[in-house]
């Protein structure tokens, strides 16, 4: 996502910053941090040196200066991006970019995530949001962990709202079934921790929602809340015309421990008997 800064200057990043700023030398790192800090882009290039350091990603070079050609960003080039977030956002843009690191170890990255968690830097919303609709947070469920904590202290309402997103609850965003059914729990527990009603009263709405994804995210997002009330409203999903429905509303009602509401399963069954 573009924000109006990067939209309004098209050569963003700067060919000459971004050099210096992945160069390996670091008084000309320091010097181009400076000048971008100036100019009030610290941020958007923080960002872009986030996806620089992801697997698969690509830099533009000119080979003997006539023929343009991609090739993966070296090892110099990732670890000068590493400096650089540490100037822009201090300790908070080296443990972002160690969250997000394909080659650092899982132990590394999930110290990494408890590290953001206690600084309570809300500018680490973006780049885990980016990752898990981007395809590359590595372990999705402890980005999600990590934004209902941060969610928590503020901001809630639109970070809620990218999560339903990510599980494909609305219905312009078309998201694989399979992120809901591996993630849509995880989800619903970080809406609870925001307090997100609001995606609470849109998640019990997309019980209905015409597409099968909607249907299915929306119950395993419910369960998360570990509200029993929601019971009755996920019950019915286990008579869906699609499969893929009834397996999630069956996971759902599994979390829920449905077993333990016999008078609601009873009454609901006797419902669908008339």
């Amino acid at each position: 996502m573009q924000t109006d800064k990067q939209t309004a200057q098209p050569n963003f990043p700067q060919p000459t910053l971004w050099h210096k700023l992945l160069c390996g030398d670091r008084t000309q790192i320091a010097e181009a941090a400076s000048v971008i800090v100036s100019s009030g882009l610290a941020d958007e290039y923080a960002n872009r040196l986030l996806r620089a350091r992801q697997r698969g990603a690509r830099r533009q070079r000119r080979l003997f200066g006539l023929v343009t050609l991609a090739t993966p960003y070296r090892e110099r080039e990732r670890r000068s991006a590493l400096v650089a977030l540490g100037i822009f956002w201090g300790p908070s843009g080296r443990e972002v970019a160690i969250a997000l690191d394909p080659k650092a170890s899982h132990f590394e990255r999930e110290n990494a995530h408890k590290a953001l968690i206690r600084r309570r830097d809300q500018r680490a919303v973006r780049p885990l949001l980016d990752a898990l609709m981007g395809g590359y947070a590595l372990e999705d469920w402890q980005c999600i962990a990590t934004l209902g904590a941060l969610g928590a202290l503020g901001g809630e309402r639109q970070l809620a709202g990218a999560l339903l997103k990510y599980v494909g609850l609305h219905a312009d965003t078309d998201r694989p079934l399979h992120v809901a059914a591996e993630f849509g729990i995880e989800v619903g527990r970080a809406l609870y921790e925001m307090n997100a009603e609001d995606a609470f009263l849109d998640a019990k709405e997309a019980l209905q929602a015409p597409l099968a994804r909607q249907r299915a995210s929306a119950a395993l997002v419910l369960a998360g809340w570990h509200d029993g009330s929601v019971v009755p409203a996920i019950l019915p999903l286990l008579n869906d015309s699609d499969t893929q429905v009834q397996s999630a509303a069956a996971r759902a009602l599994d979390e829920l421990n449905v077993t333990e509401s016999v008078p609601v399963l009873e009454a609901h069954q006797s419902e669908f008997s008339v």
